[in-house]
């Protein structure tokens, strides 16, 4: 569906708002961004805000994998709290 994306992540570190990083093939366009960003509205709803950045890498994994979410929020389960950071 989106041949003119090469590789894309989330990353969140504010509720409410997650940033949609994509690394863009040569034929991106301003036509293929908008129906990214639809699709993305369309599961999500606007009670998330998407903020587009077009960047030239994605850090990969020690085994050359993306992370297709990296979170730093603080998540709490009653007494529990969990807080995620990418290094």
């Amino acid at each position: 569906m989106f041949r003119n994306v090469y590789r894309f992540q989330f990353h969140q570190k504010v509720a409410g708002e997650i940033i949609l990083k994509v690394i863009p093939r040569k034929d991106f366009s301003d036509l293929d961004k908008k129906k990214f960003l639809d699709a993305i509205y369309q599961r999500v709803g606007d009670d998330l805000q998407v903020i587009f950045e077009q960047v030239g890498e994605i850090k990969l994994t020690q085994r050359g994998k993306s992370k297709l979410l990296i979170q730093e929020l603080l998540i709490e389960f009653g007494d529990y709290e969990y807080e995620s950071w990418e290094t």
